[in-house]
């Protein structure tokens, strides 16, 4: 196994070094079952991102900006940047659709609101308690709620943190 480790990474270079430089390289695929003949297709390793290096750039500084995205950025010298670590942010999340918008569920009415869908998909028992929630937070005000969900938010830090 020690003698082949070098062999086996000098293949893996050559086959990374054929995939990043010949650009029209084509692998076969097993063969079509109605027709039996074997085929080809194009190996494709773009995303479909059809942005230019310094487009993606900016872009990527643009969401940065907005708050969207987060992450390293260095410049190596020259034009070229290293972005590392980037991740996307909650603010981008809730732009995607993928988080919810705290700041609209501080409403009493909105919480109900959720409260009451999350009830319709949930088991009986939990559908019940789900409902009498709803109930309770169209009674409260939103000063009540907001200090409510510091309360919470921040008892489920200490104990996230190992302090509660």
């Amino acid at each position: 196994m020690r003698r082949s480790l070098p062999l086996i990474i000098i293949l893996i270079g050559l086959a990374a070094f054929a995939v990043d430089f010949l650009p029209n390289l084509k692998i076969p695929t097993f063969a079509d079952p109605s027709s039996g003949a074997a085929t080809s297709r194009k190996l494709d390793t773009k995303l479909g991102l059809d942005l230019a290096g310094g487009e993606f750039h900016d872009a990527i500084l643009t969401l940065r900006d907005a708050g969207y995205v987060e992450g390293d950025l260095s410049y190596a010298g020259g034009p070229t940047a290293h972005f590392a670590g980037l991740y996307v942010t909650g603010r981008g999340l809730q732009a995607l659709g993928e988080w919810p918008l705290f700041d609209e569920i501080a409403s009493p009415d909105t919480l109900a609101l959720l409260l009451e869908r999350f009830a319709e998909e949930a088991p009986i028992g939990d559908a019940a308690n789900l409902r009498r929630a709803a109930q309770y937070a169209r009674r409260l005000g939103a000063a009540s709620l907001r200090s409510a969900a510091v309360g919470a938010l921040a008892h489920v830090a200490r104990i996230g943190l190992g302090l509660g």
